[in-house]
């Protein structure tokens, strides 16, 4: 049986990162000329419906925030694949999922994210505020 996993980092970060690969033109349904804000709307549309098929199917649908990464995190995972998590594994993960600094994002965008949050995730309050961290809303959020 199928089991879908969805590592979650700073979505300002993936819609800057996706205009600037040209990786944007893969949303289906965005204008040719997207702007950042509507790249980011289509980011955090994929994440909304996986959200959702995660609180459907939770033992088919896994999500990890940047933010979470730890040895219980990813034994977590480990769990969740069915896997035996060992010290070695483990530390080479650890290692592995190190994530850099993001951006720095304009203010108008920041608080159309916080606005796309909010509409969005209105149904799921758990993905709502760990996603608002990543602008510094919420317990130990970096301010982008």
């Amino acid at each position: 049986r199928l089991r879908f996993m969805m590592p979650v980092r700073n979505q300002l970060d993936c819609a800057a990162s996706n205009m600037a690969t040209g990786h944007a033109a893969l949303f289906p349904d965005l204008p040719k000329r997207a702007s950042t804000t509507d790249v980011l709307r289509a980011v955090l549309r994929e994440l909304a419906w996986f959200g959702e098929l995660q609180q459907k199917h939770p033992d088919r649908f896994h999500s990890f925030f940047e933010f979470e990464i730890s040895r219980l995190s990813l034994s977590g995972m480990a769990s969740f694949l069915g896997l035996e998590p060992n010290r070695a594994w483990l530390d080479a993960a650890q290692a592995a999922m190190t994530v850099r600094r993001g951006r720095q994002h304009e203010p108008g965008l920041i608080a159309a994210y916080r606005a796309m949050v909010q509409e969005l995730f209105e149904e799921n309050a758990q993905w709502s505020m760990k996603l608002l961290r990543f602008v510094g809303d919420g317990p130990t959020g970096e301010a982008s």
